[in-house]
């Protein structure tokens, strides 16, 4: 399974705006903790040292294109053993792609 996006890119490197975003990436990342760490944590003086050091990438999407290649064009006994196989991994990524492929239908 692949997604690949297209669109344009703009370089940030506005100090409101990397400051704004900054706060925003830390409070989603730092979410899961119980005492999650702030940007505003941090030294006042570090961190506008940090902010003239950091440029900020941002990808305006203007397309997305979605592509599954699950082995559909395989005969069903070849595209149940690939889903029999992934299951037997004991792998959770590879257990999920088996009951995503087990949910679809192969072309033969």
């Amino acid at each position: 399974m692949v997604l690949n996006v297209y669109g344009h890119v703009r370089v940030q490197d506005n100090r409101v705006w990397l400051h704004v975003f900054l706060e925003k990436l830390t409070a989603q990342q730092e979410a899961s903790f119980s005492q999650p760490w702030r940007l505003a944590d941090a030294p006042e003086d570090y961190l506008q040292n940090m902010l003239k050091a950091i440029v900020g990438i941002e990808l305006v999407i203007t397309r997305w294109e979605g592509k599954w290649k699950l082995s559909q064009n395989k005969v069903s006994p070849e595209y149940q053993g690939v889903i029999a196989g992934l299951s037997e991994t004991q792998v959770a990524e590879s257990m999920a792609l088996a009951a995503t492929m087990q949910s679809l239908k192969p072309a033969h």
